[in-house]
């Protein structure tokens, strides 16, 4: 993985005076103009949304989400936004949690994990796509507040170091869903950064909290989050941005001004990792590499004996053997690769409660062993998928295949194609959108510069729509 990182920072005190940071985001979010943004940021940012679509949809059918959505209709709130691929409305405020929820349930947000704060995709988009339909935006305009506010949300949550503390991405993460909000709402420079200081203090993304719903609640409250701050600095509401303000957790090898680099010329969200499985990122080298394999030497699941994988200590969490919730099947590398083995492919039904796993499949689970590399002394935790992961498949005819991998296929190394991304959208809407109503919501987003009114393209995903 080639992550572009700022210098390092020398140890020296932070140069920056209380709230700049902040406010030099704040003016950065409200002059991002679309005519200003590089091609490869403009496609990048189409990609990721036509991507997160697809995990709300996908997400919308999840239990957990159905729960969810019961419960908001029975209290009938009056409908100012749409419950994205259902025909169902309710109020901003819950229509925003609701798809945002939805969106992390299906397991397919896009991450960036760099030496720094983790960052995603999946509490920016969702909170954007109920903006646009909210407010009728225009497909340049989605496009301006995506890239301003996975920008922000990058760039506030890479200078905290978090893993120490058993968190994953800081309190910081809704900052840049307040400043996604502000962007869609046109707010100027000065209101945009008191918006995201209404989000300066929120729930972090705890590691306790992997592989339960507390997980996606606590994604979905930063898009909440983001929404009420901007609301609150339309009303003139007084906030607080100072990120230095949290001094013991600001990152001992990038300061504030590193995490500042560059703003406006070097575009830090297309580090992110797309996620084309709904499983944990921590299992998709592995595999990416399994289905590559597979793919090279034409094996099928009767061709293989064993599929060893080598990992780094970090990545331990994921050697689950016999998973049995939702949680463990997503963080499980027994399940996943069983599961391609058997199927050549992963579905978000895959990894629900409650399915009994068949005997095929348990047989498949059961080729698969993991050995984890021990890591060495060190007081500091190991950053996730640090070190490249080995896959090595034997057949039952005595050949053995092998391949390495340091990123996933969707990353700034080996970024995906437009046909790449198509794939995946049909796969995971294919069960909510007739084949003309996927490819004509694919051509939307890929011309979304020309799209006068997403109201219209996003209504276009409920059921029944023409």
């Amino acid at each position: 993985m080639t992550q572009q990182m700022p210098p390092k920072s020398t140890g020296q005190e932070c140069k920056m005076q209380k709230g700049s940071m902040a406010r030099d985001l704040g003016s950065f979010v409200a002059g991002v103009e679309y005519a200003q943004l590089p091609p490869e940021v403009v496609e990048f940012a189409k990609s990721l949304i036509l991507k997160t679509v697809a995990g709300v949809l996908a997400g919308m059918s999840c239990p957990n989400t159905r729960k969810l959505l019961d419960d908001i209709q029975a209290r009938a709130l009056r409908g100012e936004v749409s419950i994205l691929g259902t025909g169902l409305r309710t109020s901003a405020w819950e229509g925003v949690l609701l798809n945002a929820f939805a969106a992390h349930a299906s397991e397919l947000e896009d991450v960036a994990i760099p030496d720094g704060g983790c960052s995603w995709d999946v509490t920016v988009i969702p909170l954007l796509l109920t903006l646009a339909e909210k407010n009728s935006m225009s497909g340049k305009a989605l496009i301006e507040a995506t890239v301003a506010g996975l920008e922000a949300h990058y760039r506030t949550c890479l200078p905290f170091d978090v893993m120490r503390l058993g968190q994953s991405l800081p309190t910081t993460s809704g900052m840049g869903c307040a400043a996604a909000a502000a962007k869609a709402y046109g707010l100027d420079a000065e209101q945009t950064t008191a918006a995201m200081g209404f989000a300066l203090s929120g729930p972090a993304i705890t590691e306790a909290s992997l592989g339960t719903d507390a997980h996606f609640l606590e994604s979905a409250l930063h898009s909440l989050q983001g929404m009420m701050g901007a609301d609150m600095a339309r009303m003139g509401l007084t906030s607080n941005p100072d990120l230095a303000s949290y001094k013991d957790m600001l990152s001992k090898g990038i300061s504030l001004d590193d995490a500042m680099a560059n703003l406006g010329t070097h575009w830090f969200f297309r580090e992110m990792w797309v996620k084309k499985y709904p499983n944990s990122i921590s299992i998709h080298r592995q595999l990416d590499a399994l289905f590559e394999i597979m793919a090279a030497e034409r094996l099928a699941s009767d061709d293989i004996e064993t599929v060893e994988i080598i990992a780094g200590a970090e990545d331990a969490g994921c050697d689950n053997p016999n998973p049995v919730s939702a949680g463990e099947k997503q963080f499980s590398f027994q399940h996943a690769l069983g599961l391609a083995i058997l199927n050549g492919e992963l579905s978000v039904s895959d990894f629900l409660d409650g399915e009994v796993d068949e005997p095929r499949l348990l047989e498949a689970r059961g080729k698969v062993r993991v050995t984890i590399e021990a890591v060495g002394k060190s007081s500091e935790p190991v950053r996730y998928m640090s070190r490249p992961t080995t896959v090595i498949v034997r057949t039952k005819n005595g050949e053995t295949f092998t391949k390495e991998r340091m990123a996933v296929i969707g990353s700034v190394d080996e970024p995906m194609t437009r046909a790449q991304f198509n794939a995946v959208f049909e796969q995971f809407a294919k069960h909510h959108l007739a084949p003309e109503n996927i490819r004509a919501f694919q051509d939307t987003i890929w011309a979304l510069e020309e799209v006068a009114d997403m109201s219209v393209a996003l209504g276009a995903l409920a059921p029944g729509a023409q």
